[in-house]
């Protein structure tokens, strides 16, 4: 460890929350999702996570359980024992100041995340990179690294019978500038496929995303804006013309897909934020 590593760690532990706190161990946000909703809102609540309910197969439809969390900022650990899914959502920022630090800590830092990514209790575990976690930009690496997930950067796969499309790009003036290049926006236009995206994942919020281009079928999941933690329905009414309707009819306040951001930490940097773990009726 360098010197200069030695400074930031410090100026990291006083800059970065408390972990481990009970309440964020213990619970998450949990609803059932199908694009019949109309309030989404109104359906999520706060759980511990011992007393989620079992999976609804009660329709015949398959009904898979999805867990979300971003933005953890090397404090994943004050997230706890996260609960038994299908698939584990991870948006970027694994990271805090990775421009300051030498490759061989950041590196370390990286190979800790994976071990941890191990102990998810998910099928399928999907990660990103976000503009702190410089040096996954290093596409071979990250896939080195990730053992214990499929790590996607302007790349999609086939899970569950689902098809997830997967970017690190966002936008911002911050210092810490990853994956935030104009070449990387023009890659993941050429990658997105052209038949639908089911899940998009990417670490900004769909105002980075040209909307002609990225139109999930049932849902974005994103980071990088610790203030728009949450999850909302996004209606018909609230598409642009341009947008593909995909067979909704004239219901504008039919949903068109929910829009997740679970970051743990808040705008300070405190780790309050819940995961999140969303049944979704396919």
């Amino acid at each position: 460890m360098t010197w200069a590593d030695v400074f930031v760690e410090i100026f990291l532990w006083f800059r970065l929350g408390a972990s481990g706190k009970a309440y964020i161990r213990d619970h998450c946000v949990y609803c059932k999702y199908h694009q019949t909703c109309s309030d989404i809102n109104q359906q999520a609540e706060v759980i511990r996570r011992d007393r989620l309910p079992p999976k609804d197969q009660s329709q015949g439809a398959e009904t898979l359980r999805l867990i979300f969390t971003s933005d953890t900022h090397e404090r994943h650990e004050a997230l706890g024992t996260l609960p038994k899914g299908d698939i584990f959502f991870h948006a970027g920022d694994i990271l805090m100041s990775s421009r300051f630090q030498s490759d061989a800590l950041l590196l370390r830092k990286i190979q800790a995340f994976n071990d941890w990514l191990g102990t998810v209790p998910c099928d399928v575990r999907v990660c990103i990179g976000g503009n702190h976690d410089r040096i996954l930009e290093d596409e071979n690496l990250a896939k080195r690294i990730f053992t214990n997930a499929t790590f996607l950067h302007n790349k999609s796969i086939m899970t569950h019978g689902l098809k997830i499309f997967g970017t690190s790009y966002s936008r911002g003036k911050s210092g810490n500038r990853a994956f935030q290049s104009l070449d990387t926006i023009r890659e993941a236009q050429v990658a997105v496929p052209e038949d639908p995206i089911d899940i998009l994942v990417s670490h900004g919020p769909r105002s980075d995303l040209p909307k002609t281009v990225f139109n999930p079928r049932l849902l974005h999941f994103f980071g990088h804006i610790h203030g728009m933690r949450g999850i909302r329905a996004v209606k018909m009414e609230d598409m642009t013309h341009n947008e593909p309707q995909r067979g909704l009819g004239e219901n504008r306040n039919a949903v068109q897909y929910l829009s997740v951001n679970a970051s743990l930490m808040e705008q300070n940097y405190n780790p309050t934020g819940l995961p999140i773990v969303i049944d979704v009726a396919l």
